[in-house]
């Protein structure tokens, strides 16, 4: 991880698959930024053959952030999602 432009760099060489039983070459590229008080990120994967999907996990958030609600570039401006404790919030976009 390095500093870079204003934010955070993230490069890892390998990706895997099957719950980590299956390795591959491959390369993920995270960049993170501050933008008006919250985090932006960029994610990019690279592999030889098409990637169906990118996974990202968040752990350790506060709660009083979680208590907030998420919002997705598909939603109205002002609508969020809320997570519970027994149910995971799950987004998928497709290119």
């Amino acid at each position: 991880m390095t500093n870079e432009q204003g934010g955070l760099l993230l490069i890892c060489e390998e990706l895997s698959w099957a719950g980590q039983q299956r390795h591959f070459p491959g390369r993920v590229q995270v960049q993170l930024t501050r933008d008006n008080g919250a985090w932006c990120w960029r994610v990019q994967a690279f592999h030889n053959e098409p990637i169906k999907s990118i996974k990202l996990l968040l752990w350790g958030l506060p709660d009083e952030t979680l208590a907030k609600g998420w919002w997705s570039p598909s939603y109205d401006q002002k609508q969020v999602a809320l997570s519970s404790p027994n149910e995971a919030l799950r987004w998928r976009y497709f290119c």
